[in-house]
């Protein structure tokens, strides 16, 4: 299994900011494992360093294949 992950957060007016966050995941899965996968998902954890604020953040994920999947959120950063 093989995929990236990439995550730009944007300020209200659509700028980008910060430092966009981008990471290749691979693991070598048992069938047990892939069937596990397949029936619960994947939890995946990082982080954005940002000042407090008002953000949107898109992130988007494309597995080995080539098919891709997105989202935009929005996310606020207190102190």
């Amino acid at each position: 299994m093989e995929f990236d992950v990439v995550a730009m957060p944007k300020l209200p007016d659509g700028k980008p900011v910060g430092t966009p966050l981008a990471r290749t995941l691979e693991a070598d899965l048992t069938p047990d494992n892939e069937a596990r996968l397949r029936e619960h998902g994947l939890t995946y954890a990082s982080a954005l360093e940002l000042p407090p604020g008002q953000y949107s953040v898109r992130l988007v994920v494309r597995d080995s294949s080539g098919r891709t999947g997105s989202l935009a959120a929005p996310l606020a950063v207190v102190p």
